[in-house]
């Protein structure tokens, strides 16, 4: 039978976490691309006429690629909503990789939300290739990581 200490200490040992390799980051972000710009292209055919056909004052410029504050806004909508709601962008499930905080648990609203907003943050893109440990700094400043799932 289990003693009370060795639940403790099977419930304290560390997870064994795996981050994700510059290839898997690189297809997230090329798969999250196509799935905004694909999403946003048919939103941006498809609230115009919404609007005209309902008199709805929904204002174009956040449906205009073009806008930096919609792209912002765009993004932040995408990453937070599918990272908060379910530790993965579709290019995260598809390369079997998810959101976690440094400690291996599932993030909350904020930290997503700061991931989020960092994103936004000039040359993050890239950051993750100049950095010792492969993280990117949407991962440091928001203290997550993204993972390899078993």
């Amino acid at each position: 039978m289990l003693e009370k200490e060795d639940i403790l200490d099977f419930e304290e040992e560390e997870k064994e976490i795996e981050l994700a390799t510059i290839n898997q980051r690189f297809v997230n972000r090329l798969i999250d691309t196509i799935v905004i710009g694909f999403t946003i292209g048919m939103l941006s055919g498809f609230i115009p006429k919404i609007n005209t056909g309902l008199n709805l004052n929904i204002s174009s410029w956040f449906w205009n690629s073009n806008s930096f504050v919609s792209e912002l806004l765009q993004m932040l909508i995408y990453y937070s909503a599918f990272e908060f709601l379910i530790g993965q962008s579709p290019g995260k499930m598809l390369t079997r990789t998810k959101v976690v905080t440094k400690e291996g648990h599932t993030p909350t609203f904020d930290k997503i939300l700061i991931r989020s907003l960092c994103r936004s943050i000039p040359f993050n893109a890239v950051s993750f290739l100049i950095n010792d440990d492969g993280t990117g700094w949407h991962d440091r400043i928001s203290g997550t990581r993204v993972i390899q799932q078993l």
